[in-house]
């Protein structure tokens, strides 16, 4: 098994003959805006002033442009002759037989439903139209009658299983002895534990891209700050939007041939003269940039020989629940609060969480080695 059987065919061949050489380049995008603007573009009103469009533009993810594009092109299959969305406000009646539509002719989930009626509702306030989705009493009940009528379906949903140690250390045994080029194995490695011991959404350190970034999202060296036992990250534009981002403390996890501090300085010191700061960090010798995308499928390659198809129901994310669900699987040692401030889930009652002083993270971390270490004996 090779790392570059996982890439895209065309990229493995370039890759084997030895053709393939670039340097990532930084996407020209605003700082709060990933490639939003075509699908933005498509969206919004035609007959307003540029800047809006840009400002809108940076409004919401890319993720959430294409929920919202996805909502509009089930709407269009939905009906056909709808021309564009100029011809909007859309009467309720037609909202009530779309969404009946979903659930019973397209076997939507109805979250995806639900999730495509919000998208239509704020593409009409974007087009200053008023809209009566929200709150509409019949939308509500059939979505719920849904829902309870899933409780009777014989249907084992696959669920997204979690990232424990133990799995963790499954990854890390797996890359070990593979026949992966040495570089290719820290990079990737480095990955695995910092997703885990950081609790990150992947989007906020690696790139979308595998062959450009935005150096506004991605995770870069001058990111972080090496202490003498410990390493600071900066999230820069973190899911809460924060204004100046959020700081994540790691520390050491002897013991376990995981421990983020020295798995990340080992991949610093490997790059030596290679690693410049504005240099992304997960960065491939080849100049090929570690993707969410990439991280996901080769996770499920890499677990596959040892746990089946069980495999699949693991994914870049999987890494973000792990700490806090050992957390919460042990009370006694753990509170809520530790849980919600460690994995930076934001509530009324923890919007303080990103100012967590130096030495309640300390705390907090204790706590976490004292329930890892339980878990994997």
């Amino acid at each position: 098994m090779t790392f570059i059987s996982f890439l895209p065919p065309v990229l493995k061949n370039e890759m084997i003959s030895g053709v393939l050489s670039f340097n990532p380049t930084p996407s020209l995008v605003p700082k709060y805006s990933t490639n939003n603007n075509l699908i933005a573009e498509k969206l919004l009103p035609k007959n307003i002033q540029q800047k809006q469009k840009n400002l809108l533009s940076a409004a919401f993810s890319a993720s959430t442009w294409n929920k919202h594009n996805a909502a509009i092109n089930c709407l269009k299959l939905f009906e056909k002759n709808l021309a564009n969305v100029d011809s909007w406000p859309l009467e309720i009646e037609k909202v009530r037989e779309f969404t009946s539509w979903c659930i019973l002719s397209k076997k939507l989930n109805p979250q995806t439903v639900k999730d495509y009626l919000s998208s239509i509702n704020t593409i009409h306030k974007l087009h200053g139209k008023k809209s009566e989705i929200n709150g509409d009493f019949r939308i509500e009940m059939m979505i719920r009658g849904a829902e309870n009528l899933r409780f009777y379906e014989n249907i084992t949903e696959k669920t997204r299983l979690v990232v424990t140690l133990p799995i963790l250390k499954i990854i890390g045994h797996e890359i070990a002895k593979s026949d992966w080029e040495k570089q290719n194995k820290q990079v990737f490695w480095t990955a695995c534990v910092i997703a885990f011991f950081g609790s990150f959404r992947m989007g906020e350190i690696l790139s979308k891209n595998e062959k450009s970034y935005n150096p506004n999202e991605t995770l870069l060296w001058e990111d972080i700050v090496f202490r003498e036992d410990s390493v600071l990250i900066h999230v820069k534009i973190p899911k809460t939007r924060s204004q100046k981002g959020e700081y994540i403390d790691l520390f050491p996890f002897t013991g376990h041939n995981c421990c983020p501090v020295t798995t990340l300085k080992r991949l610093k010191s490997s790059l030596a003269d290679r690693a410049a700061d504005k240099d992304p960090v997960f960065k491939f010798p080849s100049g090929l940039l570690l993707t969410t995308d990439s991280f996901s499928s080769t996770i499920k390659k890499i677990l596959t020989p040892q746990i089946g198809e069980k495999a699949n129901w693991f994914a870049a994310h999987s890494f973000r629940a792990g700490i806090p669900s050992s957390l919460s699987a042990d009370p006694e040692t753990a509170k809520e609060e530790d849980i919600k401030k460690w994995g930076r889930w934001s509530s009324a009652s923890y919007q303080s969480y990103t100012r967590l002083k130096f030495d309640q993270k300390r705390a907090i971390f204790r706590k976490i080695t004292s329930v890892l270490s339980q878990e994997n004996q």
